[in-house]
């Protein structure tokens, strides 16, 4: 078989790493707390899919080392699941929560900037990347090149 493409062994580790690192942040209360507009059983339904789709980013990233299709597959499932829910991923209350939490966990007075609404930005910054980042996946992961690298 041909040499691993660089690309795929990075978005292989990239899908695995990222994965574990947002499962430790993936406390029900502190959910609850960012998300707390919800309805309970709603908030509960988002959390269990936060969940699942972290298991299938470390299972996508490992079959993607092995070179597996159904891995290739299942990361443009989440690629393109992401871009078409970007807003329900990063939505402001949120992040206006988050900013909250950061600034009273860390006591950071520094925050406040005035007329900016960092939240706004954030969240702005958050869907871009998002968009940008899962576009090109779906591209790489497309070509024709990278997709006979896979059984």
């Amino acid at each position: 078989m041909n040499k691993m493409p660089k690309g795929v062994v990075f978005l292989g580790i990239l899908f695995i790493i990222s994965s574990l690192v947002q499962m430790t942040g993936l406390e029900y209360t502190r959910y609850q707390y960012l998300f707390q507009p919800l309805f309970g059983w709603l908030t509960l339904i988002r959390y269990v899919g936060s969940w699942a789709l972290r298991v299938l980013g470390v299972i996508a990233g490992v079959g993607l080392l092995y070179r597996k299709n159904f891995a290739r597959k299942i990361v443009i499932g989440i690629s393109w699941y992401t871009i078409l829910t970007l807003y329900w991923k990063h939505p402001y209350g949120a992040v206006v929560r988050h900013w909250e939490m950061v600034k009273n966990e860390l006591g950071f007075t520094y925050f406040n900037f005035g007329h900016l609404n960092m939240a706004l930005i954030t969240t702005v910054g958050l869907c871009v990347l998002d968009f940008v980042f899962f576009v090109f996946v779906l591209w790489y992961l497309n070509r024709w090149d990278i997709k006979k690298q896979f059984d």
